[in-house]
């Protein structure tokens, strides 16, 4: 910039204070936050664009929902049984103790076996598990003995299906990009099925 005389006048620094709200405003560019802003909707669901996610997302969707169901129809029937706030509390433990011991294993034993084939064996035995259940209970020879002991097998199968279905996620979503929304999806299913499976439950035990 000239002044009067021709010669270049050093132009003032810009005030401290407008280079830090200039700044500010830059900010988000930077970070990418207006572009994430800006993601459309369907984006949020890309990872169903694999068809084998979108089959295994809807296969476990039902037995996990099965599963809750059992669970809440299984605590009325032992306070139904033995009306006793410990027994219950028994069943519960037995139900939820081996993934404490077995969950480590069954992680390491997911990454040197073929996954597919271990959650083939692991929806197996709970089907038979329930199978079971029901069979007992329904003629009426079902005791609080067998209730424990079919509650811990169901624990032992979750012990290794849970790691093996997570470790699995990443063969149905091949690629990284999917695989974070992939985790999301198959995490807003679990939650989806732990409220949906008692309410169910709950009617049924109600009608």
């Amino acid at each position: 910039m000239r002044d009067a005389s021709g010669r270049h006048a050093e132009v003032p620094a810009p005030h401290s204070s407008f280079v830090i709200l200039a700044s500010s405003f830059d900010l988000p560019l930077r970070l990418g936050l207006v572009e994430r802003c800006r993601m459309p909707l369907p984006n949020a669901f890309r990872a169903l664009a694999h068809r084998n996610y979108r089959l295994f997302l809807i296969g476990q969707g039902v037995p996990m929902i099965g599963t809750w169901m059992q669970t809440t129809g299984l605590a009325w029937l032992v306070y139904k049984m033995t009306d006793n706030s410990f027994l219950l509390g028994v069943v519960s433990f037995c139900g939820q103790i081996p993934a404490f011991f077995l969950s480590p294993i069954a992680g390491v034993l997911s990454d040197r076996f073929d996954r597919r084939r271990t959650l083939f064996v692991t929806q197996a035995i709970s089907m038979v598990q329930a199978v079971s259940l029901v069979a007992l209970t329904w003629t009426g020879h079902i005791e609080i003995w067998q209730i424990i002991a079919l509650s811990a097998v169901l624990g032992m199968v979750n012990a290794f299906d849970m790691p093996t279905r997570q470790a699995f996620l990443s063969d149905m979503a091949p690629t990284r990009v999917d695989l974070p929304n992939a985790i999301a999806l198959n995490s807003s299913m679990f939650n989806l099925s732990r409220l949906i499976g008692p309410v169910i439950g709950g009617v049924l035990l109600a009608e």
